[in-house]
Parts: structure tokens; sequence; C-alpha cells
């Protein structure tokens, strides 16, 4: 709903709820986008390095006042002096003795993620808000771009405890017993971070896929954004929000936050992906690592945890004995989780009927829709095969059957069809001579085969 926030001529005005309106009370809220319409302050405190003057920035509207910004700046570099503190704490985060300030204009042009304002940290850049201090529990959130996959500290204080960091494409949080995410966090790419920490029950969440665990955190002392310990372990990337809220957030607050920041940056909502199947699944054929599940992620972008269980030879039943240590064991971030399977071709050419094997593919769906760990279960038709391609279409057939309203393969549980035989480079017994998608033996595929693979996944299911 809006808020009444001002008159004019005696009329009251509509506003629209911001971020802060939705959830108050923040411990500190840095951010280059007004986040309350209660805030009149400016946002940012700037340094032009021609001359070395600063200017308070304020907001156009709710943005960031680029023009402002950009013509205090010129063609020099622009560095935020101050980020200042929305929340009404006054905790301001400001340049120390230590380190630099992160760059927001960079000779004369805006720095931007995802085509919205940010600071850029180049590894040893640090603001300190010495006057914040938090306990656990508290919660924290950050719109942010790691620069590599080394470990950098984006938000820390003075002791030997820290807040958040990235480190090995993971999200994680606290020295000590540090809880790590199983969610991906991508290079370059624009994140919604947050965690809770709440000592055995912290959180740690990627664009909305968390996981729970425990920390040996006990709080911030000497509040440090983009390092920790006075400058160490500088953060290497770009932040364009950090926020703040003691307590400990649930799934409904911290999905509230995490929407509405991902709507504001453009970013998708992180799922899983798993594929199970057998030579195919792993890409045979292939080279410089392009199997159609590398493809496929590649394709949708963002950042997902994704699985590749192919295993060359396996049969239907191996494939389901093998699932329950495998991809049913794995612990996934807590979030969608599909799975896409491709099977049956080795059952085909160890002599099984299509009537049998796709009764092996009922059970395959039937075990894996019973563990409760998959939202969505994506079943691919086979491709041709030198050989026996006649019964591959056969096997096509049941499945497509299966698939319909009321089908047997749907009652069971399995989601989506993925028909490939819809394909044109599939739909013919000699497609296997064609040398652009069959590989030598006529059995596995090329990298342009296994990218119409991926597509066709992508466009099925609507990514």
């Amino acid at each position: 709903m809006p808020i009444r926030v001002g008159s004019r001529r005696g009329l009251l005005l509509d506003a629209p709820l911001l971020l802060l309106d939705r959830v108050p009370n923040a411990a500190v809220a840095y951010g280059l986008r007004r986040l309350v319409q209660g805030y009149r302050g400016a946002a940012i405190r700037i340094r032009r390095s021609s001359d070395s003057a600063e200017m308070d920035i304020g907001f156009s509207g709710n943005e960031l006042d680029v023009v402002g910004l950009l013509k205090f700046v010129g063609n020099s570099n622009g560095v935020i002096r101050t980020w200042y503190d929305q929340s009404g704490n006054g905790k301001h985060a400001a340049q120390g003795g230590v380190g630099t300030p992160p760059t927001l204009v960079a000779s004369g042009v805006l720095n931007t993620l995802n085509g919205k304002p940010t600071g850029v940290f180049d590894g040893g850049n640090v603001l300190f808000a010495a006057a914040l201090s938090v306990s656990q529990p508290f919660t924290q959130y950050a719109v942010a771009a790691p620069g590599n996959t080394v470990a950098h500290i984006m938000l820390g204080g003075n002791t030997s405890a820290n807040g958040f960091f990235t480190e090995s494409s993971r999200l994680r949080m606290n020295n000590g017993v540090a809880l790590t995410s199983l969610a991906v966090v991508n290079t370059n790419l624009c994140h919604v971070l947050s965690g809770v920490q709440n000592g055995a029950s912290s959180v740690v969440s990627v664009n909305g896929a968390y996981n729970i665990g425990a920390t040996s955190f006990t709080g911030l002392v000497g509040t440090e954004v983009g390092s920790w310990q006075v400058g160490q372990i500088p953060y290497l990337g770009q932040m364009s929000e950090l926020l703040i809220f003691n307590g400990a957030h649930d799934l409904g607050l911290r999905n509230l936050i995490e929407t509405s920041m991902m709507g504001v940056y453009g970013i998708t909502r992180s799922e899983n992906f798993v594929f199970d199947g057998d030579s195919l699944t792993i890409g045979t054929g292939s080279t410089g690592g392009q199997s159609y599940p590398n493809q496929f992620m590649a394709a949708i972008g963002g950042s997902h945890f994704s699985l590749n269980d192919g295993v060359g030879g396996q049969k239907l039943d191996d494939m389901d004995a093998a699932a329950v240590s495998s991809i049913d064991a794995t612990a996934y971030p807590t979030a969608r989780t599909t799975l896409v399977i491709w099977g049956g071709t080795n059952d085909l050419s160890a002599g099984r009927t299509p009537a049998q094997t796709y009764n092996f593919l009922k059970t395959y769906v039937t075990n894996r829709k019973a563990t409760g760990k998959y939202d969505r279960i994506v079943v691919m038709t086979s491709v041709p095969r030198e050989g026996n391609t006649a019964e591959r279409f056969a096997y096509n057939d049941l499945i497509r059957a299966g698939m319909q309203p009321g089908g047997d393969l749907r009652v069971l549980g399995a989601d989506v069809l993925c028909d490939l035989q819809t394909l044109s480079i599939f739909d013919e017994p000699n497609d296997v001579n064609n040398a652009t998608y069959y590989d030598l033996d006529r059995i596995h595929l090329t990298n342009a085969a296994y990218a119409q693979v991926a597509g066709l996944a992508k466009t099925t299911l609507g990514l």
C-alpha cells in the first residue's frame, strides 16, 4: 500500500512503500537508493579526485541523484567518502586511517551493477562504522558481486569475528566454526546474500536458496564494510546495499526482503538442478566441457546449484540403485529442486523391450518422488542410436502416453516431458549419420547436438 508523505496545495500525496517501510527497525542500512520514505538525508558523501573536493549526494525521487553526482565529479574519479546510514541510527560508515574508499565514478563514468549504481571495492577499500556493534542473534543482507573466488570480507569487525565473506564460490559466515552456503556465488554476478547469525540455528542464503547450520559467532564490534580486523582480507568486488537487523529473521521476513531486493536488481531466485543419466548426461562426445547440463546452466544464467550424476553405461535400474547414495543423499540448498532424468538407451541396447525399459523408468520416478527432495521431475525421451532406433521411438511413445493428463508416469510423479524427438536432428533413424550432431560412434553427441538438448530443456522449463 502507498503511504502519505507530505502535501501540496493542501492535498496529501501518496508514495510507494520502500523496503524499510515494509520491514522497519534496521540497526543499520546502507544503500545507493532510498530505502525508507521518511529518510531525508543524503545517500553518500563523494570525493572527486580532480581537487579532493567533497559533496553530499542525495536522491532524485527514490533513486540516487546520478545527474548531480556526475556533474560534481566531472571527468575525474569519485569515491564514497561516507556511506550514510538510512536507518535513522546515525551509524554511518566512513573512510578511516586504513585503506581507501570504494569507487562510485571512474573517469566520469558511473559504476553500475545490473544497471544500478554500485561501489567498486578493489581489494584495498574499506569504510569504518566504529559506532556500530551488534550481538547475535542478528540478520544481515547485501547486494553484491564478488570479483574472484579468493576469500574476501564484505562485513567484519575489529576482532576475530566476521559477518560475511565469499570464498571458493560460496558465501560464508564467521571465523572459527563457519557456515558455508550450499548455493553457488558466481564471480562478477549480482547476488542478494543474506545470513542469520544465531548459533546452532544460523542461516546463509544466496538469492533465496538457503541452508541452516552452526557458527561460533558472538557479534560484531567496530564494524568494517569491506574488511575485518582493521583492513585485513579486504573485499574485491561490487557492493550496492548492506543492511543489518537485530534479531533472527524468520523465513517469511527473509523472503520479503530478498524478493524485494531481487526485484529491484533483476535477480532470478536460485534453484537446484540435478541431472541423472548415462554417458549422454556426462557429455561423452563433447569437447571443452560442453555437456548438455553445462550448456543448460550457462544458458539460464544466474547463480544456481547443479549436480551432474551421469555415469557411463548405466541402465535405469542401475541409476535407481545408485541414486539412493548419490543424488538422494546429497544436501541441497532449500530451494526449488528440479531433477532431469535421461535414461533408457543402455537398457534397449542390452536387449530390454521398450515396455520393460518403460517399467524401469516408472520405478525410478516412483522412488525419486518418494524421497520428497524433488519439486519437479523432468523426463527426457531417447534419441536415435545406430542399430535399434525403432525400439527407442517405441519407448518414446510410451513416455508420451504416460505423460498425458492422467497418464501413469505423470500419476507416479513425473511433472514435465522434454521430448527430444521433436527436434529435427533426432526425428529420423538416419540422423545418426549427421556428423554435425553425432560423434563417430553414432551413439554420442557433439557440442552442437548437446546445445540443442540444453536449449529444448530450457524452453520446456520456461527459463
